[in-house]
This record gives C-alpha cells, sequence and structure tokens, in this order.
C-alpha cells in the first residue's frame, strides 16, 4: 500500500499473494498429516500500522493495536477457509530485533500486554475459539520480556504459552526454566532454530542439535521444537534479505529436485 495510506476496515486484506506457493505446499502437508499442529508468526504489521511506515524497521502504533488484532485473526479466518487451521498465534517474530533489510518490528512487552491484554485476546475469547496466542518468540537472552508480559494480569489470562529461539549462547537456554518456574501454567515452545554454514560440518552440528534442541529444549520444559527453515535451496534461498547461508532440514535442488537432508 503506498505510503499514508491506511485501510482500517481491512478493505484491502488478501491472502492472494500465498496462493502460488505456501498454500498449496501447506494442502499437501495437511493432507499426509491432517493432525498437524500450525503456528503463525508475523514478521511485521502491514506499514501504515507502523511507525515507520514500512513492512522495515519501526514499532507497532498504539492506535493501532485493535486493527492489527483485527487483521490477524482475519488471517486466521482466511487459512480455516483453506482447510488449514491455525493452532497457535505468536504476536510477533523476534520483537526486539529490527531488521534492516527485511520485514520486522519492535513491539516492546508493554505494548505486547496492551495488544494481548486488550484486543488480541478478548476478540478470541468473544469468538470461543480454542486459539493459542504465544508470546515472546525470541532468544533465550532476554527472560525479562516475557515476564513482564506474564507480570500484567489482564495479558496473562490470554496467553497460554512462550516462544524460544535459540542464535545466542547456549548458556542462556536455562532462562526456558526461568520463566516456566514463574509462571507453571504456561506452555514452553521453542519455535526457531536454523542451522548455516557456519557449522557446516555433520559431525559438529548434530551433537549441538541433540545436546540443546533434542535434549536440551525438551529438558527445559519446551512440548515442542520447530527448525528452521524446513527446506531451502542449494543457494540457501529463497530469501527476502537476512541470512544468506542458514541451511535448511532439506535441501531441495531447484534444478533436478535431489533432497538432501540436512540437520
Amino acid at each position: 500500500m503506498p505510503r499514508g495510506e491506511t485501510d482500517l476496515p481491512l478493505a484491502r486484506f488478501s491472502i492472494e499473494a500465498n496462493r502460488a506457493d505456501v498454500l498449496p505446499v501447506m494442502k499437501q502437508v495437511m493432507a499426509i498429516n491432517p493432525g498437524l499442529q500450525v503456528m503463525a508468526s508475523p514478521w511485521s504489521a502491514p506499514g501504515w500500522m507502523k511507525t515507520s511506515d514500512s513492512l522495515i524497521k519501526g514499532s507497532l502504533r498504539a492506535d493501532r493495536h485493535e486493527v492489527f488484532a483485527r487483521y490477524l485473526l482475519r488471517y486466521v479466518d482466511a487459512y480455516a477457509a483453506e482447510g488449514i487451521p491455525i493452532f497457535a498465534l505468536t504476536v510477533q517474530n523476534e520483537p526486539h530485533f529490527e531488521p534492516g533489510d527485511y520485514p520486522g518490528m519492535r513491539v516492546e512487552p508493554a505494548a505486547r500486554a496492551a495488544l494481548v491484554g486488550q484486543h488480541l485476546g478478548p476478540m478470541i475469547a468473544q469468538r470461543g475459539r480454542q486459539l493459542q496466542i504465544i508470546d515472546w518468540d525470541h532468544n533465550w537472552d532476554e527472560p525479562q520480556s516475557p515476564l513482564a508480559v506474564l507480570a500484567d494480569p489482564v495479558a496473562r489470562r490470554h496467553i497460554s504459552g512462550v516462544g524460544w529461539h535459540c542464535y545466542v549462547d547456549e548458556k542462556y537456554l536455562v532462562n526456558q526454566s526461568v520463566v516456566h518456574d514463574a509462571h507453571p501454567d504456561k506452555d514452553t515452545w521453542h519455535t526457531e532454530c536454523s542451522g548455516g554454514e557456519w557449522k557446516p560440518v555433520w559431525s559438529e552440528r548434530l551433537p549441538w542439535t541433540v545436546r540443546n534442541l533434542v535434549i536440551g529444549a525438551t529438558r527445559h520444559w519446551a512440548r515442542g521444537v520447530l527448525m528452521w527453515n524446513l527446506a531451502l535451496d542449494e543457494k540457501h534461498g529463497p530469501h527476502l534479505g537476512g541470512c544468506s547461508d542458514c541451511r535448511g532440514v532439506g535441501t531441495i535442488d531447484s534444478r533436478s529436485g535431489e533432497v538432501t537432508r540436512n540437520l
């Protein structure tokens, strides 16, 4: 949408861009495993909802909390209509990071608590729908951020769990337990970890993954662990900025279709 324009009624909302790739693949996946639980995680609100008026950088504007909550639920409804029920939403992927070359958005704890407690949570409750809200969805080294959100009694009622990423020293993994012990009624999820060419040797990456994710994350209360991305091509793509040498769980050769299984 051009800078300066808004769409408060969400009249232009659409998932048409997903019909070329995301939706067909997801439908194939759901056909194989109909019981699969799908988590959705926004990387940015539309630019007109942000202080930057762009998908790049910026924070969620305080006067756009209500429409962003409606926007997220429109997405959930649109995917449900396609036969892909969303099990859980994170409020924002990596809310303490504003990347300079791909969509991202900073959302501080007070803003996340307000968004969930005053808008998104009540909207979901009013529907009577079992859609879970997962807070944080960022690295192990900042437990104070999800703890601040969960300290808000209104937001806490609507949050089902906390998500974690692995992109800091593994010594911080214990913070999954720190937050769990403070709020044992909230689920713990490890929602993202990527391999990459920084650990090219199988004998190095397998022990790290087993120690910190398969064993470590679950030992510190994670109900599940997600690796990201599931599949990339031989050039570590496609990607829109950001990591240029991340490795998928599988590599699919774009010319031959050959699949190489990684970790």
